[in-house]
């Protein structure tokens, strides 16, 4: 079922999986001395040794990074000092959510990127067809000329002169026969300049609408059921909206709050608490990027890192983290507050969360991070002498980063300059 909230959401992480191109050789001359010969042998001999060593590398990292099992230690660390009553902190206020947000939201990240079913009017230009194709060429049918269920967006240029525009006018479940002329300079000696005729079945046509054109059939066709008219689908995405809106404001209280409290307290993590933080970063980022399509060694590889390499770089931030996390479980105990199932249910309440959404995202050591978060940061705020709230774009030009619920306190070892730069 599309989620309204998610359905444009794209991640360094997940361009990255199609970017790797292990080995490849060049073109040569066939009339190459022996000593050239040689030469790309030789070449493509360090290559294959090269694919190999990665390839050893990445399934050693993977083995390491499969083993973390992140475990709270019994014994965390030493709290110097610990000051969380009576503090001053900025805030953002909670964005208030319009009916034109909504609007401008399904128009930009939703009707944009998801085009819907017109199969009972006639191709245009800019439309995306599903179509199954057959070329041939003085009857015969030739390498690489023939698909299935293949999208094409009319007007692209994916195809040779005249396919596309040959399509135009056309019906769903219409078979098209096109002739057509491979151009001269096609790059393929046994195409270059051939007539050729291709067979075209059209399975589906998909146009890209305007809100206004918007009918109570795709409301409930985007949303797979999940709503039956177009007002219920800009009521739907208006709460969606407003419980991110409500999300960033608690999330960024209860940070602001812990961040003070860090500030004016003074922790020595015992040297336990930084691997578990590690442990918990690495463990958590390789879940993530499974979930995009790849993972934590495949992507260490991206960025020309190793595991173990890696794992010192973050060290530092790891120590930050720890000493985080154990002002937080110092200002539980001093409030008389743990984990556990009521604790638990304050924390769903609290962020309009479900128990299913919770047990599906966060295992049980995440979920208890999480709670002890909030019920931290809510002590603080509780007991803080001053909240200024501002608006949440000057909060936002202020803040260093952007966190969430789920992911307060975690480290970020994604590191946005060396996403950049793989992508590069």
């Amino acid at each position: 079922m599309v989620k309204f909230n998610k359905l444009a959401v794209s991640s360094a992480a997940a361009v990255l999986a199609g970017m790797l191109v292990l080995g490849g050789c060049g073109n040569t001359d066939s009339k190459e001395t022996s000593a050239e010969a040689s030469s790309e042998a030789s070449t493509e001999s360090t290559e294959s040794t090269s694919e190999d060593d990665a390839t050893a590398q990445m399934t050693a990292d993977e083995e390491k990074i499969s083993a973390l099992d992140p475990k709270k230690p019994d014994d965390l660390g030493k709290v110097n000092k610990l000051e969380y009553k009576g503090l001053k902190f900025e805030a953002p206020k909670e964005e208030q959510i319009t009916d034109e947000d909504a609007e401008k939201y399904i128009t930009d990240s939703i009707l944009a990127n998801v085009p819907v079913e017109r199969n009972d009017e006639e191709v245009k230009e800019g439309d995306t067809v599903n179509i199954n194709f057959v070329g041939k060429i003085d009857g015969k049918e030739f390498d690489d000329g023939k698909g299935e269920n293949y999208d094409l967006k009319i007007g692209s240029g994916s195809f040779i002169d005249g396919f596309e525009d040959g399509l135009i006018g056309k019906h769903y479940g219409e078979t098209v026969d096109l002739n057509l002329k491979f151009p001269e300079d096609y790059g393929k000696e046994d195409l270059n300049g051939k007539d050729v005729v291709f067979t075209v079945d059209i399975n589906s046509i998909k146009r890209n609408i305007s809100l206004d054109e918007m009918t109570d059939a795709d409301a409930e066709s985007i949303s797979e059921g999940e709503v039956k008219t177009v007002a219920d689908f800009k009521s739907t995405i208006k709460n969606n909206l407003a419980h991110n809106a409500m999300l960033t404001a608690k999330s960024s209280l209860y940070n602001n709050a812990i961040a003070a409290a860090l500030e004016n307290s003074d922790a020595e993590p015992a040297d336990e608490t930084v691997e578990w933080q590690m442990d918990q970063a690495l463990k958590s980022a390789d879940k993530n990027l499974q979930a995009q399509g790849m993972n934590l060694a495949y992507y260490l590889y991206l960025m020309g890192k190793d595991y173990d390499t890696f794992r010192e770089e973050m060290r530092e931030n790891a120590v930050d983290a720890a000493k985080e996390v154990m002002i937080r479980y110092a200002i539980c105990e001093a409030e008389g507050l743990e984990y556990n199932e009521e604790t638990k249910k304050q924390y769903l309440d609290e962020f309009g969360y479900t128990e299913d959404q919770f047990n599906l995202y966060l295992d049980e050591t995440e979920q208890q991070e999480a709670v002890i978060w909030y019920l931290s940061g809510k002590a603080i705020a509780d007991n803080a002498a001053e909240v200024s709230y501002v608006d949440a774009a000057e909060a936002e030009a202020d803040a260093d980063t952007d966190v969430n619920a789920e992911d307060a306190g975690e480290i970020n070892i994604l590191d946005a300059d060396d996403a950049d730069a793989a992508e590069e």
